[in-house]
């Protein structure tokens, strides 16, 4: 069974999570915002699986955000769809630090989206308004060069629309 699109936490079972993860079965889970998002909402959700059962402790639940103006702009910039292409087409063949994608989903009509991916922890969310350390920031740069680097020069992205909308169409939209 392919789980399908959720657009919140509210819309989680043990049955989907099964589902989407590939993994358990679920048998429970709990769930927590982290991070502020502005165009998304992120959640941990820690998982209890069936005794002799395994699969990931906790992932990240991401959906739209649930501000329709929000939700809008994320949709309209075409950033809801950028990011569940970057999971479903590019991550998989890159060797950097990105977390694994268990379940993606996205809806072009209304911009709802679901993504559930490997879960950091213990990392925690950064302050988006402090902003961040010079050791953090290295830390992010470093990291980001990780994920960047093999496409450099890479013809890969070549002609995907999705990946190369340039601005006035975006504010043409």
């Amino acid at each position: 069974m392919t789980a399908p699109l959720i657009e919140s936490p509210a819309d989680l079972t043990s049955e989907w999570l099964t589902a989407a993860l590939g993994a358990g079965p679920v048998t429970d889970f709990s769930v927590e915002r982290i991070g502020t998002g502005q165009m998304s909402e992120c959640y941990r959700v820690a998982l209890t699986y069936e005794a002799g059962a395994s699969g990931p402790a906790s992932v990240v639940l991401k959906v739209a955000a649930a501000d329709p103006s929000s939700r809008q702009t994320g949709l309209a910039m075409g950033l809801y769809e950028r990011e569940v292409r970057f999971y479903t087409d590019i991550a998989p063949g890159l060797n950097g630090p990105v977390a694994p994608c268990h379940h993606a989903a996205y809806d072009s009509e209304t911009g709802m989206f679901d993504l559930v991916l490997g879960d950091a922890a213990p990392a925690v969310v950064g302050d988006e308004i402090l902003g961040a350390t010079a050791e953090q920031a290295k830390l992010a740069l470093t990291q980001l060069g990780y994920v960047h680097g093999p496409l450099l020069g890479s013809t890969a992205l070549a002609g995907t629309e999705w990946a190369d909308r340039p601005v006035e169409q975006i504010l043409a939209d």
